[in-house]
């Protein structure tokens, strides 16, 4: 065809403008203004640019940083937008210029690991963006080691046998720092504890002065302190019960402490007695759940105290069912098929209950906005009557009431006037009652006639301000 009846510089130049760059590389010495185009409208094609020009290598790395892996021998000023830009990209630079790699690592401190035999100044600018650079550094200087910890205590992870100076300066602002302490003093430990219990963790073969110092700092630290005397058993359990979980064989007597501290123990109690669980659940019915074959009476109980426990109970009785939804109309969404007699002692307890019920019928509809207008949100087709019935419990609902009806209209404004600013071209008849049942909805009346403010005014002198 005729359009191929070129000469090939033609279909270079052709090719370049349908941005194919990569037979940029076909051209020798391409003039800056092309390397221009090119970058500009794709930044990757300087990829396929022998000598860039520092002009066209900046436009590059800025677009994006890393670019400058393309650019053989990026200039110092197209090095530092890219790592200023993105300090990772330092690694595709070779030799990069102290200068560079305190730019790469002021602005990413782990790019640290990519630079070889950094000096203190580079390494002090990573450490001060991210103290865990320390990592990267072989045998760093006390000086260093210092900055580091002072600014983030587990940086000391990093530092192959530290003195007790930058011991001391870890534990005091992280207990947790211990861990990476060989031999620790009983000083430290002490201190290690005091500042977080659970550093107790790391140490071995505390002193019952360094357990005591951890359990009172945190009862957690229950967990990880072996052969736990009586009386440390005995004050974790007394200020939570929940660390029971922790203690291997625990008396009765200590079931129940843990029990009166904190009922959710029952979980973490092994073969609990009738008695306990009935106490834990008449403080908390959904306990119910860690129950092996629940007892009728504890069934009651815990319906009686949460409806919703009746989750946790396999095929309900229909005397259970009433409970639950009269304790809270929501546990309905728990029972299956429930009756029409339960959906109505549901909706009746609370009527947005009617969001579990599947096709409920006309008469749990109108149970449901009676108790709440706001139950006709999720409802499908409401009746006219339902509308009504919704809007007299709560007038604002008509803001979910598509095409309501004159009558509608007026009813939701009657009971209560600010309903009139989700109503369309309201009415003289609308408006005026409105204003009647809150004379201050006139602020959601355009244009409201001299009678409509007159009768604001004989309500309300506040009303005033919005007219």
């Amino acid at each position: 065809m005729k359009r191929y009846q070129i000469n090939s510089s033609t279909i270079r130049h052709a090719r370049i403008q349908d941005c194919d760059w990569s037979y940029l590389k076909w051209f020798n010495n391409p003039t800056e203004i092309r390397q221009f185009k090119a970058v500009r409208e794709n930044a990757k094609a300087i990829r396929f640019i022998c000598s860039p020009t520092e002009a066209v290598q900046l436009e590059a790395v800025k677009a994006s940083a890393d670019n400058i892996k393309f650019i053989k021998h990026p200039t110092l000023n197209a090095q530092l937008v890219a790592v200023t830009k993105s300090g990772h990209c330092i690694k595709y630079i070779d030799n990069p210029s102290e200068d560079v790699q305190i730019a790469a690592v002021k602005g990413y401190g782990r790019a640290l690991k990519y630079i070889e035999n950094p000096s203190d100044t580079v390494i002090l600018a990573a450490i001060n963006r991210n103290p865990l650079s320390l990592q990267y550094v072989d045998n760093p200087a006390e000086e260093i080691q210092i900055v580091a910890v002072n600014s983030n205590p587990l940086a000391i992870q990093f530092i192959k046998h530290p003195s007790d100076e930058i011991s001391w300066i870890a534990i005091k602002q992280d207990g947790l720092a211990i861990e990476f302490i060989d031999n620790p003093s009983i000083e430290m430990q002490l201190a290690a504890v005091r500042q977080d219990g659970l550093a107790i963790e790391f140490i071995n073969n505390p002193s019952d002065e360094v357990k005591w110092e951890a359990l009172n700092q945190s009862v957690f630290a229950i967990e990880y302190i072996k052969d736990a005397s009586h009386d440390m058993k005995w004050t974790a359990i007394n200020k939570f019960g929940e660390t029971i979980r922790f203690i291997d064989n625990p008396s009765n007597e200590m079931k129940w402490a843990a029990i009166k501290q904190f009922c959710g123990a029952l979980e973490f109690i092994d073969k609990p007695t009738g008695a306990m669980q009935l106490a834990a659940i008449k403080q908390d019915g959904r306990l119910i759940r860690f129950v092996n074959n629940p007892s009728s009476i504890l069934k009651l109980v815990a319906v009686s105290q949460n409806g919703t426990a009746i989750e946790f109970i396999q095929e309900p009785t229909l005397e259970l069912q009433h409970m639950a939804v009269n304790q809270t109309g929501f546990a309905i969404q728990f029972i299956q098929n429930p009756n029409e007699e339960i959906q109505l002692s549901a909706v009746l307890q609370n009527g947005r209950a009617i969001d579990f019920i599947t096709n409920p019928s006309e008469d749990i509809k109108l149970a449901a906005v009676k108790q709440c207008g706001w139950a006709i949100a999720n409802m499908e087709n409401p009746s006219e009557e339902v509308k009504l019935a919704a809007v007299k419990q709560c007038g604002m609902v008509i803001e979910v009431i598509e095409d309501p009806s004159e009558e509608i209209k007026l009813a939701a404004v009657s009971q209560e006037g600010f309903a009139v600013q989700f109503i369309k071209n309201p009415s003289e008849e609308i408006i005026n009652a409105a204003i009647a049942q809150s004379s201050l909805a006139i602020q959601f009346i355009t244009n409201p006639s001299i009678d409509t403010k007159l009768i604001a005014l004989q309500q309300n002198d506040w009303s005033m301000e919005f007219m």
